[in-house]
This record gives structure tokens, sequence and C-alpha cells, in this order.
């Protein structure tokens, strides 16, 4: 990764990323902080079949240089997501799961739940106690936060990126 100038859209120093893979094993605070300077994720920057990576886990924040080299390992050969597909017009779309469309989901774009600004939200109406979250961190390139719904409260639980 490297650090390029602040945009005028940005006040603050912007991290530029080429690939998911630099980001694989991130310690989640940083992807927290990339996050936050990201725009709301478009379909027409994703593509239609962006691929995707499991990057972090937010729990493992505390002891996070042991977990590394799993989540490393988890996300590169025994993953079986593999991204998502975006039906035409990007309002709808569904999980790849070993090369297969699983999992619906609806596409807004609506508030994060971390910060309150705007970022593509994806619902799963099978699924009501999952929600993602994604910004576009660089070109074709986003981070995304799942947050699973436990006890009527919205819990951040998993950093994933997407790549067209």
């Amino acid at each position: 990764m490297e650090t390029v100038q602040p945009t005028a859209e940005r006040a603050s120093t912007v991290t530029h990323v080429a690939s998911l893979d630099t980001l694989v094993g991130a310690h989640p605070d940083a992807l927290s902080d990339i996050f936050a300077r990201g725009t709301p994720a478009t379909v027409e920057a994703l593509g239609e079949r962006p691929h995707g990576r499991l990057l972090s886990l937010v729990q493992t924040g505390p002891f996070h240089l042991l977990v590394r080299p799993l989540l490393q390992i988890i996300s590169t050969t025994l993953m079986p997501w593999e991204g998502v597909v975006f039906d035409h017009g990007g309002n709808g779309g569904a999980n790849v799961i070993r090369k297969a469309e699983r999992v619906r989901f609806r596409a807004e774009r609506g508030p994060s739940a971390i910060d309150g600004a705007p970022a593509l939200v994806l619902t799963y109406p099978a699924h009501p106690w999952l929600r993602d979250e994604l910004r576009m961190i660089d070109d074709g390139v986003a981070v995304g936060i799942t947050f699973v719904t436990v006890m009527k409260k919205q819990t951040p639980a998993v950093w994933f990126g997407l790549q067209r």
C-alpha cells in the first residue's frame, strides 16, 4: 500500500490499494479507518460480478498478530465465498458461494451503522439479522463490513472486500 495525497473530497490521507490481496489479514482498526475515508460503493465501480476476500474478523483485534496467519490462509485458499453478483440495475443480487449464486440481497444507498455517512447497504430478506455495508476505497476496490443482529443490536462481525 502506498499513501497518496488527499483529494478535494477528502481532508485526510488516502491509502492506495491496487488489490484486495494487500488487505487480507489487515488489523480491524486499520480497515475501519480505511472504510471511514471511502465513498459509497456503486455497481458501476465494482462491476456486475466483483470477486471477494475475507479481510479480518472484528473481534480479533486484541490478539490480531496471532490470528493473522490463519486469516490469510482461510481467505486465500479455504474460503467458499467468492464474492457477489449484482442484478442488472444494481438494486439486488446474491453472494457467490462455491460458484453458485446463494443468499440473495437488496442493495441501496443508506447511512452506515458505523458513522452515519453514506454507504452501499446490502440487506438480506431471508436473513434479516445480516447487513453489509460497502465503501469504495480505490478504483474498482471496496471494503465492507458485515453486521449480525444479536439481541436487537447490530454487532460488527467481519471485514471483507470486493474488487472488480
